[in-house]
């Protein structure tokens, strides 16, 4: 489902440039971040799963997951820069501004995954988790800080927050379980519970700007009450057999690094042939963006096989 996720955020960022509210494109925008709840979500789950699964898991761990996840993003940059050279003319520059930055989800998630990783191996195993999850708010609220600081009506965009939805995973793991199967049992009444609750949360939207109310706790109940719905339906529904969903997710860490880097370029096209942004903007960037992912997962390969 990662692959699903990661098409809905292209499209919910192309939308952000979309000259026109219609409605599927604009209420797509709106609940993006839903959508980067998943990936939170997931990873926090994911990475407990395979703790308690796998043999040694933590053995190698650090040149797995962190340092792996910084090469991919060190190439995104890279391609970046030389494919704005190409298209756009540009000069030669890389910008190191990874908290701002359009690979912020690798770099938090490389954060994580090195607070986990501690953690877990030098911790108590009752500790550790609810250290984890102390240590992933505090970063979360520092981060808020900081960008408060520096953009100060940063919470009616700040998608970072949704970090916060990697501690939910870990907990839907190691505490929930028992829970999620006890809702799991009664899921079409959970789900209308868990959907009720994302949608009184929906009043985020009408906070006023710089929010910390509607920018953080509602924005994450949102994402938590919806992701919670995905978990719940994941058990009943088979995912993997849809061909299209197989596919997507195969490449769904590739088109999310280079998403970005295909819509700037397109968009700065667009402006300067004076095109609409519209439909045709949207599809020519999916299009691209899952291109490009095509061409780059090779070259990832070939670059982390030399690690």
């Amino acid at each position: 489902m990662r692959g699903l996720f990661a098409i809905m955020i292209v499209i919910g960022h192309c939308s952000m440039r979309y000259e026109k509210e219609v409605f599927p494109w604009l209420l797509i925008h709106k609940f993006n971040m839903v959508s980067v709840c998943f990936f939170f979500i997931i990873s926090g789950w994911s990475i407990c799963y395979n703790l308690y699964t796998k043999d040694n898991y933590l053995r190698g761990f650090l040149k797995r997951k962190p340092l792996k996840l910084f090469i991919l993003a060190l190439i995104c940059q890279i391609a970046s820069v030389l494919l704005k050279a190409v298209c756009l003319g540009e000069k030669i520059h890389i910008d190191w501004d990874i908290i701002t930055g359009f690979n912020w989800y690798i770099y938090e998630l490389i954060v994580f995954y090195l607070m986990f990783y501690f953690t877990y191996k030098y911790i108590k195993k009752r500790w550790a988790k609810i250290t984890i999850i102390c240590l992933i708010s505090i970063m979360v609220c520092i981060t808020a800080w900081y960008l408060s600081n520096r953009y100060p009506d940063y919470f009616t965009h700040a998608y970072h927050f949704s970090s916060l939805c990697f501690a939910w995973g870990i907990m839907i793991h190691e505490f929930y379980t028992p829970f999620v199967e006890m809702l799991v049992k009664r899921i079409v009444f959970s789900t209308i519970i868990l959907l009720v609750m994302g949608a009184v949360s929906c009043i985020s939207l009408k906070m006023p700007q710089g929010s910390f109310v509607g920018g953080v706790i509602l924005h994450n109940i949102v994402g938590i009450s919806v992701m919670t719905v995905v978990v719940l339906w994941a058990h009943r529904v088979e995912f993997r057999s849809i061909p299209v969903i197989g596919f997507l997710t195969k490449y769904s860490t590739e088109i999310y690094l280079y998403q970005f880097v295909v819509l700037n370029i397109l968009y700065e096209i667009f402006l300067r042939y004076k095109l609409e942004i519209n439909v045709v903007y949207i599809v020519m960037t999916l299009i691209c963006t899952m291109a490009l992912a095509f061409v780059m997962k090779k070259v990832d390969n070939m670059v982390l096989k030399s690690f």
